[in-house]
Formats: C-alpha cells, structure tokens, sequence
C-alpha cells in the first residue's frame, strides 16, 4: 500500500527565506504535486480535483485564503523574519532590479522604481500602496489573513491577536535567523532527510549570478534614529509576532 506524502503548504511570507525553504520542500516532491501560487486566480485554473491531487502548495496568499481553497488535511509551515531584517531585505532587494528586467517582468514595477529613487526614511514613510503592502505589519497581515484589510481599518492589537491564534495552528514555524537549524527540525517533523547543503535563494552571491535580472546594491545606508523609529512605527505587529514564533521555534527545537 502507497504511503501518501504529507499535504503541506507554505505560506510564504516575502524576504523570509521562503525561497531558500521552497527549494528543499519541492526535493521531496514530484513536480506534478506542486502548485506555486502566483495569485489567487491559480486556484480556479487548478480546479478542486486538481488540488485535491497535489501535495505541496507555496505561495504568498495569506492563511485565511489559503485555509478557504485547500483541502482540510493540509499542513501549514511558515518561517518568519526579524521585522526590521525583513523590511531592509525588500528595500534593498528592490533597489538590485534593473529597470528595463522590472517593466517586463513584474506586474507593478512601481515599487522597485521607488526604492531606487528614495532613500532609506523617505521609503520608510511613503505613502504609496505598493509601499505600504510592502513593509507595514506584513507577517502579521499575512497571518492573520488580512491581506485585503484597508491600512486605516487595522486595529493592531486584533491584528496581533488574530495571527497568533493562527500560528498556533502551524505544523512548524521557524525563523529565518535559524534557518538551518530549522531545516532539520523540519525534516524530523515530517521525517524528511534532511538537507545535504543549505541554498540562500535571492541572497546577495545569488542575485549577483542572475546579472541579467539584478545589480544587486550593498546595505549603505546608515540606520539612523528615525530610521529605527520608522521601522518600529511600520512593524509593531509583526515585532510581537517574530517574539511567539521564535518561542515557538526554540521548543519545538528542544533549546
């Protein structure tokens, strides 16, 4: 009798390893039991049979979405970031686009346009859409399945709250500051092997690999006193979120 592969999905949250994390998962899978949601468009041209016959899914739709169109067994994992290592991530990530690669390849090049044309504070505290849904409470949002949720309606602590409860529902949680360590408590989870080598996906040596892509940029600009003030006005949620999941993490590691 076939033993079925465990039904996970990653909810990938954006500039928290889960590239690097979504490498190792698709090992332990044939390709024709993934689906990498781009949007949630997929969900419909994949049809119901056609989930119900995959066992990995990725993406970055937020949990309630993903608990709504996937078939009840599903497992979610997730990694998390430190707030303010993830918000500098997608600035600086942004800003390595080449210009001529993000007007053809990217549905809204706006926001890597913005992040080469401001510095570091005027990103912090822009106003733009693309910007705000980029670096404002984002794990939270995510987890908590308030993607769509207008900025002005979030009441944080409902926020914070409702992510949290969420989180305790993950078959694992890890941080991206444990990367490795996570892989192999990851493995152990759904006795996997666990990896032989660890990929950074989208890290600096990566990017710079993909020079037709990226002009990958050093983090030059100084952390100042109101840039930390903006960073800690734009992640107040997702501060107290990455606190309960590195908890999480370190006792489902044994530390």
């Amino acid at each position: 009798m076939e033993i079925k592969k465990p039904r996970v999905c990653l909810v990938h949250i954006p500039k928290a390893a889960g590239t690097s994390l979504r490498r190792y998962l698709e090992k332990q899978y044939h390709k024709d039991e993934i689906v990498t949601f781009y949007h949630l468009g997929m969900a419909t041209d994949v049809g119901t049979d056609g989930l119900e016959a995959r066992r990995l899914f990725c993406g970055h739709l937020d949990f309630a979405t993903f608990r709504r169109i996937l078939p009840e067994d599903t497992q979610y994992i997730t990694v998390l970031r430190h707030p303010y290592e993830r918000v500098l991530s997608h600035y600086y990530f942004w800003r390595s686009y080449k210009p001529e690669f993000a007007k053809t390849s990217l549905p809204d090049p706006v926001g890597p346009k913005l992040a080469r044309q401001l510095d570091l504070a005027d990103f912090l505290r822009c106003e733009a859409p693309i910007v705000r849904n980029t670096i404002f409470n984002v794990q939270a949002r995510q987890l908590a399945g308030a993607y769509g949720t207008q900025m002005k309606d979030l009441d944080i602590k409902k926020l914070v709250s409702e992510a949290e409860r969420n989180l305790t529902e993950f078959a694992f949680v890890g941080v991206a500051e444990e990367f490795e360590r996570g892989l192999e408590v990851l493995s152990s989870v759904f006795e996997w092997e666990p990896p032989a080598e660890t990929i950074r996906a989208n890290a600096f040596e990566d990017l710079k690999s993909r020079n037709n892509a990226f002009d990958p940029v050093e983090r030059d600009q100084e952390i100042t006193a109101e840039v930390e003030t903006l960073l800690e006005a734009n992640t107040e949620a997702d501060r107290r979120l990455h606190r309960l999941a590195r908890s999480m993490f370190y006792e489902k590691a044994g530390w």
